[in-house]
């Protein structure tokens, strides 16, 4: 069973006219989020589904993946993120590739044969992005072979290292998409710190992000938390991060991009994680 939390077509959207667009898919364990963006940033489709029972996300996965590859659209590039929560970054001169499974002990600490493990290199933090995801995990290429794949992590780590105003000091950043949290410190372009963290809890969210504040000393006046993903002001985890850090700021989305009037309900930020 799924959620539909938006679903917007524009009239436009025609085999003929999709051969210039891009196809953006965020897949994971808790949800399916795609766009469809004309070159000059026009989104002629956006949909965001949230699977409510995990052991029936791949399942959902496969039929709409299933029901896109059918209608035979042609996309001049399709990009794919994968949001499964279990990730990690290793510098590069502590990168073994044969060993993709020992970097995970603690976060799983309990041996895990469901699971594969892959790695990608961001040479820009000369570093690599390591994550897990079920064996049985659908593999977007088996729908769209020529895809550009890459983790959540890798995406949002590019994007908010742009992002970031020359003049501050240090930055800390916040995706929150279902029950997965991306966190990430920067002085400057420099990367201090990632985590990505699953979540059940309110309080649990404001741990993680408060221990991110008081390992490096920062003062929230200082550096006030840029939030993206499905997190909206009236929302609890909003107010209890607003009340312990003061100022929060919500991340803008590229300028290119131009969302339709339909997706109002939920803001430019709340799709940084499926356009960045």
């Amino acid at each position: 069973m799924d959620r539909e939390i938006l679903t917007y077509e524009n009239h436009q959207l025609r085999a003929s006219d999709t051969s210039a667009c891009t196809l953006h898919l965020a897949l994971g364990p808790d949800g399916l989020s795609s766009a469809v963006v004309h070159p000059s940033g026009a989104i002629w489709r956006l949909e965001s589904r949230q699977f409510l029972q995990e052991n029936g996300a791949e399942a959902g996965m496969q039929l709409r993946l299933s029901e896109m590859q059918g209608e035979n659209l042609p996309f001049q590039q399709v990009k794919v993120t994968l949001c499964y929560p279990y990730a990690s970054l290793v510098p590069r001169r502590l990168y073994d590739p044969s060993a993709l499974a020992d970097y995970f002990k603690l976060l799983l600490p309990q041996p895990n044969g469901s699971l594969q493990y892959a790695a990608e290199e961001l040479p820009l933090f000369d570093a690599f992005l390591l994550y897990a995801m079920p064996q049985n995990s659908i593999a977007a290429t088996r729908y769209f072979p020529q895809a550009d794949v890459a983790h959540l992590g890798t995406r949002l780590l590019a994007y908010w290292e742009k992002q970031i105003s020359a003049d501050a000091e240090y930055s800390v950043m916040l995706n929150v998409r279902h029950k997965n949290a991306q966190i990430a410190v920067f002085e400057r372009k420099h990367l201090l710190f990632y985590n990505s963290a699953v979540f059940h809890y309110t309080n649990d969210l404001l741990y993680f992000v408060m221990l991110a504040y008081e390992q490096f000393k920062i003062s929230p006046a200082d550096a006030p938390l840029q939030i993206s993903g499905n997190l909206l002001r009236d929302s609890d985890i909003y107010k209890a991060l607003q009340r312990y850090l003061g100022r929060l700021q919500f991340s803008e989305l590229p300028a290119l991009f131009k969302l339709p009037e339909e997706a109002g309900n939920l803001p430019p930020h709340c799709w940084i994680d499926l356009l960045a």
